[in-house]
């Protein structure tokens, strides 16, 4: 049974069944693909599906349902929107924040070498994931940990912004899951709540440049450029499957090792 939930604009979450529904005295197991896929290209995502834990970890008569999601959803759903350039982003001289240094006057005492070859000159900015994040969960705590090229463009009249120097950063962000009813259903859906960056390497046009005091720098970068395109994502949230007339109630999530579990009651209506 192939079943899809749009998940945004050309982006959704296969939840065909995989193997035969397994049925004992006190539960019905089945297992779901919970691959994110493009919409308009169908391609294998080259990741393979972590291991589920056994059916029989939870108490079956504590809940109705249980729904056990592993990284994997989470992994496929990086590779998707990394392929679909979601997780790339630019800033506009016009659109730098003030938290930013908006010209090379700006850097003169940090990188002297950058004010004296382009002086007086507006710089932009650009990040790019250098491969789609993935998500470590362990109990009670879900993190994702990724790497980041952030580079430094000068912007002259008449020509094309010209690279300076760029920097490769890496990311860990802690994540809180919760589920949400919203007027279509109830979602899981998750927000970052703090990260950490660390330069882990430097190319540069303009000479040696010590890292030292791009780290503060960095930081804000992820937090006004990247930090909100990811949460955005998290916050759209994965919609928990449900039929006409059948809702989740009392609806509980925990972050285990290496998944999370959602457990629900069931109310049904004519």
């Amino acid at each position: 049974m192939a079943v899809s939930i749009q998940v945004s604009d050309g982006v959704e979450v296969s939840c065909a069944i995989l193997g035969d529904p397994v049925l004992s005295s006190s539960y019905l197991l089945t297992n779901h693909d919970g691959e994110f896929m493009s919409a308009e290209h169908s391609q294998e995502v080259p990741i393979s599906p972590a291991s589920l834990p056994a059916a029989s970890s939870v108490d079956p008569t504590s809940k109705m349902v249980f729904i056990w999601l592993t990284s994997y959803t989470f992994d496929t759903a990086a590779y998707i929107y990394k392929g679909a350039a979601y997780m790339d982003y630019s800033i506009k001289n016009e659109e730098v924040p003030n938290v930013l240094l908006k010209t090379t006057a700006d850097y003169k005492s940090i990188v002297p070498e950058l004010y004296r070859r382009f002086p007086n000159k507006d710089v932009e900015y650009i990040m790019e994931t250098k491969q789609p994040p993935s998500l470590l969960l362990s109990r009670g705590q879900a993190r994702i940990v990724g790497e980041a090229e952030a580079s430094i463009l000068v912007v002259e009249s008449g020509v094309t912004p010209q690279l300076a120097f760029s920097l490769t950063v890496s990311v860990q962000c802690d994540v809180e899951f919760e589920i949400q009813t919203r007027s279509s259903g109830q979602v899981i859906a998750g927000d970052i709540t703090s990260f950490t960056t660390e330069i882990s390497n430097i190319d540069s046009v303009i000479g040696e440049i010590d890292p030292t005091p791009f780290q503060e720098l960095l930081h804000t970068m992820v937090q006004f450029m990247a930090i909100p395109h990811i949460n955005r994502i998290l916050n759209a949230g994965l919609a928990i499957p449900s039929r006409s007339g059948l809702a989740a109630t009392d609806t509980t999530i925990t972050i285990e090792e290496g998944y999370i579990l959602v457990g629900a009651d069931l109310s049904y209506s004519l």
